[in-house]
């Protein structure tokens, strides 16, 4: 007895152009998923990276290491006076600056010139008051203002006045920064 048509659909296999031992092309490729530490490593690095330049750029702003400077000999020739000037040291003064929270430092050495008799007397009996006017005066400063080269003559000019100030007559003439490091 034959089948009748919609017997036949039922049994017989659907006929398909393409093999039917390919069912991997009909699926959709994979994508490419890199493995955990490799993501791991690329956001390790990615941090690294922005410390580096968070420190650089903000932190340590200026060159790295320090900057010294020697102070150098007047080019012009000192007048002549009456009076034989001198010049008095004072012992090597090391500072934070303002703002710095303590990362950074000034050592300065500064010679005090002078004309005024007996001066390595007359400023011993007031170094602690000199002293303390000058280490007030270098840590107020901001770190950038110290570390600007053409502000160091206007600081000289500042240390000169503080210092004329602890005496009643202006015995400084002039202040030399010996050393001048700022780190």
């Amino acid at each position: 007895m034959p089948k009748s048509e919609p017997e036949q659909k039922k049994s017989a296999p659907p006929a398909s152009p393409e093999p039917t031992d390919a069912p991997a092309a009909e699926k959709p490729a994979k994508k490419f998923v890199p493995p955990k530490w490799a993501i791991f490593a690329a956001v390790l690095l990615v941090q690294i990276a922005g410390s580096y330049y968070l420190q650089k750029a903000l932190i340590f702003s200026h060159p790295a290491g320090a900057t010294e400077v020697k102070s150098e000999e007047p080019k012009e020739p000192p007048k002549e006076e009456a009076k034989e000037a001198s010049v008095v040291m004072l012992d090597e003064f090391v500072v934070n600056p303002a703002e710095t929270a303590g990362r950074r430092f000034l050592a300065v050495k500064i010679g005090l010139e002078t004309t005024a008799l007996e001066s390595d007397k007359l400023f011993e009996s007031k170094a602690p008051l000199i002293r303390d006017a000058v280490i007030s005066l270098l840590a107020s400063k901001p770190f950038e203002q110290l570390a600007n080269v053409q502000y160091r003559d206007t600081l000289k000019d500042e240390v000169k006045v503080i210092v004329n100030e602890q005496f009643a007559d202006d015995p400084v003439s002039r202040v030399l920064f010996t050393g001048y490091v700022l780190q």
